[in-house]
């Protein structure tokens, strides 16, 4: 059996375009600090992480990881009552 691989993508990116997006990142602080940069934010602030199943568009199969929706600050991540379904978002996927 071979070591499972993580890698962090962005996610809920709302239609806009940008390296950021279309990247992976080798550790969840690289992926954190490109989404901060990609918005134009002077901070992150990020949800708690959560269970998210992700399907590979190449070999169709399964992937399972966490996602931590991201905001530009404390207030805007305690007012989202909808829990992250439409704030960009860190993502990590095992594979």
């Amino acid at each position: 059996m071979s070591p499972i691989k993580t890698t962090y993508a962005i996610d809920n990116c709302n239609g806009r375009q940008g390296r950021a997006w279309d990247a992976t990142y080798a550790s969840a602080y690289e992926a954190v600090e490109a989404l901060r940069v990609a918005m134009g934010w002077t901070e992150i602030v990020l949800s708690d992480n959560y269970a998210i199943t992700l399907h590979d568009d190449e070999d169709g199969r399964q992937r399972h990881g966490s996602a931590w929706s991201a905001y530009p600050t404390q207030d805007a991540c305690d007012a989202d009552r909808d829990g992250g379904a439409q704030a960009p978002r860190v993502v990590e996927v095992r594979s």
